[in-house]
């Protein structure tokens, strides 16, 4: 399974470890929930809240693949990945809300799009060499040939299964022939600009890691509220 999301805060609260554990277990139920049904897959959370100036961050592991598949192209699949990975993110910032954290007391908010970023990225990449390879010099197209290569290599190193590098990696390979200028850039020294276009990238094939399963969440019957007791944060579980 693949990084498909990721939500970080940093918040000027101050938490037990007692409390944190029990945020970061409630966080990590709410998120699973919201997340299967934002995703339409079986996906996997990993919620951590760590002290000092409390972070909270959610890691969305899902299968890129499944997402791949529901559309036409690699582009309109990632576009859509990467519109669920922003908002799992406005979800879990509502979820911090909703337990009583106030807007001030988000000191620092990011959204992060995993591998579905990563992909958009470089397909831009492409595009932009597309538009603009043949008016480069030949020193200046082999430094984004490279620069388009080593972007490639890490999304591929990034990806965890078998079936995800299958689903992205080759695509983007047959993007990459496709994306290529019709000619190689102006320059009075052809041999040498024909000898420094690339034919094809080589990818290494990363070694997989196996992915966890998913261990099925059961319902959150428990809500809690943030409050100050004796000028300490502590969560308050609330009666409803």
């Amino acid at each position: 399974m693949t990084k498909l999301a990721e939500s970080y805060f940093r918040l000027n609260i101050a938490l037990t470890e007692k409390d944190r554990g029990v945020l970061r277990e409630f966080l990590q139920e709410q998120a699973l929930e919201s997340a299967r049904e934002l995703y339409g897959q079986e996906v996997e959370i990993v919620c951590f809240i760590e002290e000092g100036s409390t972070t909270a961050k959610w890691i969305v592991i899902g299968s890129l693949s499944f997402i791949l598949s529901q559309y036409g192209s690699i582009r309109t699949g990632i576009d859509y990945a990467i519109d669920d990975a922003r908002r799992f993110s406005d979800f879990a910032k509502e979820e911090l809300a909703e337990i009583g954290v106030q807007p001030q007391q988000i000191l620092v908010s990011r959204k992060r799009l995993g591998i579905p970023g990563k992909v958009k990225r470089v397909l831009e990449r492409m595009e932009k060499l597309e538009e603009t390879g043949n008016s480069m010099s030949a020193a200046e197209y082999e430094q984004e040939m490279q620069l388009i290569k080593k972007q490639l290599s890490l999304i591929a190193n990034d990806i965890d299964t078998e079936q995800d590098y299958q689903s992205v990696v080759p695509m983007l390979e047959a993007n990459f022939q496709e994306k290529l200028p019709s000619r190689a850039p102006e320059d009075q020294e052809q041999d040498q600009r024909k000898a420094a276009r690339p034919k094809k990238p080589t990818i290494p094939k990363p070694r997989y890691r196996v992915a966890a399963k998913s261990q099925a969440a059961s319902p959150v019957e428990e809500k809690y509220d943030l409050v100050i007791e004796n000028g300490t944060h502590k969560l308050s579980k609330r009666s409803e």
